[in-house]
């Protein structure tokens, strides 16, 4: 895009010709990412608060505990 806004290089007369559809790409990318990133997040966080069984060498015995707290 850059390089379309020389005008002595350029096939469009110095517009950016291409900006649009690159700016559609980037924006349906940064979507799509930040559709992705919500998704790991709620999943991140389901399985940080699942329950598990934890051996306490004190007590001897198994406690339950959050993933998050290991």
């Amino acid at each position: 895009m850059v390089l379309q806004v020389i005008p002595q290089i350029s096939i469009s007369g110095g517009q950016p010709a291409i900006l649009l559809p690159l700016l559609f790409v980037l924006f349906v990318s940064a979507v799509k990412d930040i559709f992705e990133d919500s998704k790991r997040h709620k999943s991140d966080s389901q399985e940080n608060n699942s329950k598990t069984e934890l051996f306490n060498k004190t007590s001897g015995k198994f406690e339950e505990a959050r993933w998050k707290d290991i």
